[in-house]
Order: C-alpha cells, then structure tokens, then sequence
C-alpha cells in the first residue's frame, strides 16, 4: 500500500511535472511570438525616420495618429518636416527679384519655434542654402550633422564680415562649432543696416553686450513669443541713432529709460510698439507711420479719445491703433465709441492722412471691428 501510494504520487507528480513542462513550453512559444521583432520594437529615432519618408501629408496627419499613441505622439514631428520639404520646393520658384523674403521664411518656418534636432535629409538645407546665398549668407557646405538652428549660426558667423541683413533667433543654448553664442556672433556684425531678431521666452540678455555696436542699423526688428520685462536692456540696446524704423512685437509697456533712448532716434519714420509709448510720438520730427498695440483689462477708457488726438503730429501720414479689450461687451463698444471720437477729434485738427483703428475682444467667439478713416 505503501509503495502503491509512493507510486501513485509518484505518478501524480510526474503528471503533474508534465504539465508543467507542457505549460512552460506554451509559454517559451506566445514568448517567442511575442519578442520577434516587429515596427512596435523600433527605437523613436528610427521610427521617426521611416515616417519622415512619407511623401503625402493626408498620410502623416490623418492615418499615422489614428494607429496608437505612440504614433500620434510622433506623427507631428514628421508632418513638421513634411512642411519644411514642401516649402523648400515651393521656394525654388521664387523668381531673384522676390529672394529677399527667403530669410524670413527660412527663420519663421524652420528656426522659430525651434527644431533642435539633426534635420533627416542634408539635401534640404543644402537646397535651401543655395536661395539663402542670394542674401550674401554664406551657407557651410559640408557633411557635419547639425540642427538647422545651428547650421544657420555657424553660416552668419563665417558671413559676419559682409553681412547687411539678418534675420536671428536669439536663445541660450544655440552654439557654433567654436562654441560662440547666438548673441556674442550678432554682437560681431558691425556691417548691419537691417536687422531682426526672434526672442526665445527664457533668452537671458546681460545689459550692454550690444549697446552701440551697430552704427548702420536703419531697420530693426524684435520679435517675441510673450511680452518679457527681462528685454528691456535688449530693446534699450538695440535704439541707435540712426533708425528709420523700429518694430518691437508684441511690445513692452512704457519705461523710463526706453522712452529716452527712443526720444534720441530723430530719424525714425516708421514705429510699430506698444500705445504706452504715444507720449513720444511728437518728439520725433521725421515719424510719418505707427502701429500701436493697446491692451485693456480695466475699464479706464476716457484716455482713449485724448491720446489718439495727441499722438497725431503734424508729420503723421498713418496711425493704427490695435485694441484688444478683455472686458465686459459693453465695455468694448464703449472703446469702440471712444475710438470713434478720437479720431473725430484729429479731423477737427485738420491732420492730413489717416487713422484706423481695430477693436477685438477676447471674452467672445467673434471679434468686433471697427475701422474709420
């Protein structure tokens, strides 16, 4: 009986070892089904670069985000260099006399915001080289594998000697290969007539590193993601002399210094800033053109009619007042009302040109506008 028992759990355990190993097999197969490599295995930076092959924009924005996750986390980044070789395409036929807007589309569409990462295709840029030649840039024509923010900087810094007119992205982590800064290579172009410069949000500016280093400079423009105090001592910096025209987007709110720095531009005709900076308005002899931008969020609006009427000098051909009102509705017809008066009040000053204005709301679905001229 004994031994009949041993036997028999013997037996039991050597069905039950069976089974075991037979479950342990079916397990070592779904396993190796499992682990054969398929698409879902690759690494982001291979996947990203088969999707970069896809020639057709449907493809990339509609079908790749609707298969998983991770394909719609991915899927924009292709669509982004989809965007970038088309526009390149289309770029090759801007006839010569139209090149001068490549710079701009190159740091709008490509460098802003930024692509930090290796671009997939070298053919693109050297592409795109070849039209930004036509601005004097002279293009690096090499094999080292660069972001296209970084290539574009090392290609201002080998121009800096003859360069007239750039268009720049300033941030702190852009380097050349000798590890120059965005704002050390913009602070060696003292051959600069025209210039503009795009504003990272967390861009660090130490006061005085471009303080009167561009005797030339006739047109300047800053551009920003946000209105940042930190760029005052940017803005302030930048104010020579001799500007003819000066584009400050979206634009700082008055300070004491920067209105002095502007006062001493007697040759600007052209100004697009902040309404705040209205006050200097008659200061400046040779002003003919204003944008401004008014934002209001109180309901303090019986200014409105006065500084319209005192900003107009008798040089003024053209004044635009961009309001964006963020109170109540009946608030903003109010501004709209006030507006109207204002420039009723310079008619009655018999200024010759014109002035409009653009109300838009931002409590609502429409905006409201209202132009008078």
């Amino acid at each position: 009986m004994t031994t009949s028992e041993a036997g028999s759990d013997v037996h039991v355990a050597c069905r039950d070892s069976n089974v075991a190993i037979s479950t342990s097999a079916t397990e070592n197969e779904e396993q190796t089904v499992t682990s054969r490599p398929g698409i879902d295995n690759l690494p982001n930076e291979v996947l990203r670069h088969i999707f970069y092959q896809i020639a057709d924009g449907l493809t990339i924005q509609k079908v790749l985000p609707a298969v998983c996750t991770r394909w719609s986390e991915m899927a924009p980044k292709a669509y982004t260099w989809f965007t970038i070789t088309c526009i390149v395409e289309g770029l090759k036929n801007i006839p010569p006399e139209l090149h001068p807007v490549v710079d701009h589309y190159y740091v709008t569409c490509f460098l802003w915001p930024t692509e930090r990462l290796v671009i997939p295709d070298q053919r693109v840029v050297r592409d795109l080289g070849q039209l930004l030649a036509s601005q004097n840039l002279l293009i690096i024509k090499d094999d080292v594998p660069r972001s296209l923010r970084r290539g574009y900087l090392e290609s201002v810094w080998r121009s800096r000697h003859h360069l007239k007119r750039l268009t720049l992205v300033l941030d702190n982590t852009t380097k050349t290969d000798l590890g120059h800064s965005s704002v050390y290579v913009l602070s060696q172009l003292h051959c600069l007539e025209q210039l503009s410069v795009y504003v990272e949000h967390d861009f660090v500016y130490e006061k005085g590193q471009l303080q009167q280093l561009f005797p030339n400079l006739v047109e300047l423009e800053v551009v920003e993601k946000g209105t940042c105090s930190k760029q005052y001592d940017l803005f302030k910096d930048l104010l020579v002399d001799g500007l003819v025209s000066a584009k400050f987007r979206p634009g700082l709110i008055a300070r004491p210094d920067l209105i002095t720095a502007l006062e001493r531009c007697q040759k600007l005709t052209h100004l697009d800033m902040h309404w705040d900076y209205a006050p200097v308005f008659p200061s400046l002899p040779a002003l003919e053109s204003v944008y401004a931008r008014l934002t209001l969020d109180n309901p303090v609006l019986d200014e409105i009619e006065q500084s319209v009427a005192s900003a107009c000098t008798p040089t003024l051909r053209y004044l635009h007042l961009i309001v964006m009102c963020k109170i109540c509705p009946v608030c903003h017809r109010t501004v709209s009302h006030d507006c109207g008066r204002g420039v009723k009040a310079v008619s009655t000053l018999r200024r010759t040109g014109w002035v409009t204005f653009f109300v838009c709301r931002q409590f609502g679905q429409n905006p409201s506008e209202v132009t008078v001229c």
